[in-house]
């Protein structure tokens, strides 16, 4: 069962700052890289898929993913190069401090079912490099941290400049055969797709009100991932697969309109939805020509209906369903998305923004009525068997109380 101490810590990796050694024109955190990560590693991994025609590993790809973010956050303090020179010298010290990041979220996975396992395992155990799985994990953290680069280079001078792009340009390399990495360094169409998304980094949530720490709309859908991830049953790691990239990808129509906020949102009775047709419009028009056909199917699956409970199988059929039929009505969906959890990891994340903001002293009513209504909606208003699994928030919900 999700409770605060997890969903706190991985807040945390909003506090993570990256580059911050350099000259940077924009605050870089953690969270934003991981988000920035994923949406890499969906791309790639369905190029490989289309390349291959074969399945990739995509609950693996998910649970790499989160795995990396949590090392992250446990040994923040330690910048990329030196935990690649300590790996160089002592691979018994590098194994220590993986084993340090094991024992820190060990207390937190421990209701997770096999999760913890997998997490020891990951940083631990060996793994086979050519593993289409990991190698798109790979890819897209190296691709990503060459783009974060691509921000900062401009303002920092040249003589370590040069030597930080070699490595990351020599980091890529064992993975340029990948055909997505391919069309991305012939910066077309793809690249293109990807710029919008990155845009998503630089808009900050709750626009209109100071907070602290100030989330991002591309960071809030990493978190956004995660907690959906963490509320599906670790026996139904397909469906958390789903939930995870639902989370991810169902706020890229905002790099299009920007985030509007709930309040605006409900300032008359049609506007959330004259908002959602319209951003599907502009999806459309103007993102969806940009991606490979194959890819278009599964992407308009993640964004246009955000949070329903549907599946769509390999053949790119989808189908809706309702608590009642949900999974069991589709025999073995590539994607199956329990909708309703991840509109409920959607507003825990928000509930999350502005609790922590209060915990700093910053506040504003917007924070206050927002906090307010999603503990109230989650207390008295959804039930278990309103959710998915039965998941239940309210012992989760509890253990806030409204700081000062």
């Amino acid at each position: 069962m999700l409770r605060r101490p997890l969903a706190d810590k991985l807040f945390g990796a909003f506090h993570i700052h990256r580059w911050n050694d350099r000259i940077r024109p924009y605050p870089l955190v953690e969270m934003d890289k991981a988000a920035h990560k994923m949406i890499l590693a969906f791309i790639l991994g369905r190029y490989e898929e289309e390349a291959s025609g074969y399945a990739l590993d995509w609950p693996f790809v998910v649970e790499a993913g989160i795995f990396e973010l949590m090392k992250k956050i446990s040994l923040s303090d330690i910048k990329a190069t030196v935990h690649r020179r300590i790996f160089e010298k002592d691979a018994m010290e590098y194994r220590q401090l993986n084993q340090f990041a094991v024992d820190d979220w060990a207390p937190l996975l421990r209701d997770f079912g096999g999760l913890a396992e997998r997490f020891e395992a990951y940083l631990l155990e060996r793994h086979d490099k050519g593993q289409p799985a990991f190698r798109v994990v790979r890819a897209a953290h190296k691709y990503s941290t060459q783009r974060e680069f691509r921000i900062i280079e401009r303002f920092n001078e040249s003589t370590s400049i040069d030597e930080i792009r070699g490595q990351l340009e020599h980091d890529l390399e064992p993975y340029g055969d990948l055909q997505g990495i391919v069309d991305l360094r012939r910066q077309g169409n793809v690249f293109r797709f990807l710029e919008f998304c990155e845009h998503l980094r630089f808009q900050i949530r709750w626009g209109q009100t100071q907070r602290l720490p100030a989330t991002s709309v591309l960071g809030h859908s990493m978190l956004v991932a995660t907690l959906a991830r963490l509320m599906v049953p670790d026996t139904e790691r397909t469906e958390g697969a789903g939930a995870f990239f639902a989370g991810i990808l169902h706020d890229i129509p905002e790099t299009l309109t920007r985030d509007i906020i709930s309040p605006v949102k409900r300032a008359t009775e049609k506007l959330a939805s004259i908002i959602k047709a319209i951003e599907d419009e502009m999806m459309e028009a103007q993102m969806m020509p940009l991606l490979p056909a194959f890819m278009r199917t599964e992407l308009s699956f993640f964004t246009k209906d955000e949070f329903g409970y549907r599946s769509l199988d390999e053949r790119g059929e989808g189908r809706d369903h309702h608590l009642t039929n949900a999974p069991r009505g589709t025999p073995n969906p590539k994607w199956l998305v329990p909708g309703p959890l991840v509109k409920a990891a959607d507003e825990l994340a928000a509930f999350l923004e502005a609790h922590h903001s209060f915990e700093i002293g910053v506040r504003s009513e917007h924070l206050h009525e927002g906090w307010t209504t999603i503990k109230r909606k989650y207390l008295t208003e959804v039930k278990p068997k309103d959710l998915p699994h039965e998941v239940d928030l309210r012992p989760l919900y509890r253990e806030y109380r409204f700081p000062g």
